[in-house]
């Protein structure tokens, strides 16, 4: 960034900082009453991260509607939706298999929560009366193992999880037969 030095003493673009020489005689950089030297290109910086973060925020907000509106989610959308996209952000993370180690255990809570939210979604249809029927519980459980697998290059780290993933499936569903089938495949 090039400096410009200002010789006008009543100039509104002077920096309004101050050095052992009296106030500074560089151009500020707007909006902000500073040049680089005294901090000015901070409340750039600042402006262009918030920028990026509503960006982000419009972003995500519009990848939890799409799940919220997926039809093989009956209920607690938002929930399963915000989960599901933490999810997915978490493993495009994953570069290598040295990312992956390192984001495992977020990879496991990540899978864990969206266990508890989609067994409290079952309890509450339960309670309500409308419950997911099996093939829908099948067809979840499929995309939450493509998604993993999209992103989980070891192949014992994603048989693992897809196995946790049909029991707990076949245990929601009643459908003890898939698990048994699983481990016989």
């Amino acid at each position: 960034m090039e400096w410009q030095k200002i010789t006008d003493e009543a100039d509104p673009d002077r920096c309004q900082g101050v050095d052992g020489h009296g106030q500074c005689h560089h151009k500020r950089v707007i909006p902000s009453n500073y040049c680089p030297r005294h901090g000015g290109n901070r409340g750039v910086a600042a402006a262009e991260k918030e920028k990026v973060r509503n960006y982000q925020l419009g972003k995500w907000r519009n990848r939890v509607n799409a799940f919220a509106d997926n039809p093989e989610v009956k209920s607690l959308r938002e929930e399963i939706g915000i989960l599901r996209m933490m999810l997915e952000s978490t493993l495009n993370r994953c570069q290598d298999d040295n990312d992956l180690v390192v984001w495992a255990g977020k990879i496991q809570e990540l899978v864990r929560d969206i266990e508890k939210v989609v067994n409290s979604c079952h309890r509450l249809e339960e309670r309500t009366g409308v419950l997911l029927d099996k093939p829908t519980i099948l067809t979840l459980a499929d995309t939450l193992v493509r998604i993993i697998g999209e992103h989980v290059a070891d192949a014992d780290a994603l048989d693992i999880i897809a196995t946790r993933m049909v029991d707990v499936v076949a245990k929601m569903g009643g459908l003890q037969h898939v698990a048994d089938a699983r481990l016989n495949a």
